[in-house]
């Protein structure tokens, strides 16, 4: 059986080639794993509610979807949504631990009064809750 140079740098590129691929794998596999997702949902304030433009208030969420270990921060946005759209309109807080289960957020006082609004909480990713009215 006779080999070529060309024959034998075919079989080094094709073995090169799969162990760059399992490598390129793994890499992949492990971001995907760095970016768990989770949504925490809010538990207060629950839908419905009312509060009072300045008035501080402690916003609460489930942490149970966390997974054990996560150190992400988290924001949450003050939003008010149309037509399906989040529709954020100023961040209240930043900078917590998503894994404490709560913060302390003032209502805007530069915002006009009335329904709809929603809280947005972020850490991998956003969902909006709501629907709240400021007076």
């Amino acid at each position: 059986m006779k080999f070529t140079v060309s024959s034998i740098l075919l079989v080094v590129f094709a073995v090169f080639s799969a162990i760059m691929g399992v490598s390129t794998m793994a890499v992949s596999l492990d971001k995907k794993a760095a970016l768990t997702v989770f949504d925490p949902p809010i538990t207060f304030p629950t839908p419905g509610s009312t509060f009072t433009r300045g008035q501080t208030i402690t916003v609460t969420w489930n942490t149970s979807s966390i997974p054990p270990g996560t150190l992400n921060e988290g924001l949450i946005v003050l939003a008010r949504p149309i037509d399906g759209n989040e529709n954020p309109l100023e961040t209240l807080v930043t900078g917590f631990l998503l894994t404490s289960g709560s913060v302390q957020i003032t209502w805007p006082t530069d915002v006009p009064a009335g329904n709809n609004y929603g809280l947005v909480l972020f850490g991998d990713s956003g969902n909006l809750f709501a629907p709240y009215t400021l007076n």
